[in-house]
């Protein structure tokens, strides 16, 4: 499943991979990290033990959203991605999580209405 999408005049398409997909690009993996460094800073109590795991959770988020970027937008490349700005670049973040993460679980939503 896909869609088209148009952020600063330019167009994207985004497409949902497979389960497969998310496992073999590392977004699955990358995803767990971050949920287990949020609870780590969440329990930590060291300011300074706290402020390594922010500086390090901002890193993996980076890493994240490029991968998710790069695994769910059709021909964008890493150069591509070097040349959105700050707006963009989480204007399209945004999109691909909806529409890969979200709509999935809104549609299930709508069918188990329908059937129950």
């Amino acid at each position: 499943m896909q869609t088209e999408i148009e952020i600063a005049g330019r167009k994207y398409t985004i497409r949902r991979p497979s389960r497969a997909e998310m496992y073999s690009s590392g977004l699955q993996y990358l995803s767990n990290l971050l949920d287990e460094l949020r609870r780590t800073l969440s329990q930590e109590a060291n300011i300074e033990k706290k402020k390594e795991l922010q500086e390090e959770i901002i890193k993996l988020q980076y890493e994240y959203e490029r991968k998710l970027l790069l695994t769910c937008v059709d021909e964008i490349k890493e150069e591509d991605l070097e040349k959105l700005d700050y707006l963009e670049w989480y204007q399209l973040v945004d999109r691909v999580i909806d529409f890969v993460f979200l709509k999935p679980m809104e549609e299930l939503r709508v069918r188990r209405r329908k059937n129950g």
